[in-house]
């Protein structure tokens, strides 16, 4: 998955959303805020887990961080971030390059009450050096997200 598979995503949508391409690497939380000139409290992370019955997307904050807890009283059992190979082979994606939206059906997928209370976000746009500005809103019309607690 690439800059282009999200802007083709989200025109066949038809997604009010805007793809920030920069040229620092948004790899993490932070270096995206800066590369993006936006407040913390607007960028999101998409993590994948691995669990040992499951998978699961999950969507926070990029400042927030996954309750594991909560995410095995989800369903998930012992989970763990994937490893950089399982997100390409699972997801497509890269560490730092992995939207929120454009994933595949048959992962569940979960997204932190606060990411909803935001009038914007910005995750990845399928690449470290790309965001994609998006209202939280129009991520739950084109994808199937639950929305929990789940992040502190």
């Amino acid at each position: 998955m690439d800059v282009e598979t999200i802007r083709n995503y989200i025109r066949e949508h038809t997604i009010h959303a805007e793809i920030i391409e920069h040229a620092a690497s948004g790899l993490k939380s932070s270096d995206a805020s800066k590369a993006l000139g936006i407040d913390t409290a607007h960028i999101i992370k998409t993590l994948l887990f691995i669990g040992k019955n499951t998978r699961a997307v999950v969507v926070c904050l990029g400042s927030s961080m996954v309750n594991i807890k909560k995410l095995e009283q989800l369903g998930v059992k012992k989970p763990r971030l994937a490893t950089a190979e399982e997100l390409k082979e699972i997801l497509g994606t890269a560490p730092g390059g992995t939207p929120p939206i454009a994933l595949p059906a048959d992962i569940p997928k979960f997204i932190d009450k606060k990411v909803m209370e935001q009038q914007f976000v910005v995750g990845s746009a399928g690449s470290e050096f790309a965001g994609l500005k998006i209202d939280p809103k129009d991520i739950l019309k084109v994808s199937d997200y639950k929305i929990v607690d789940i992040a502190a």
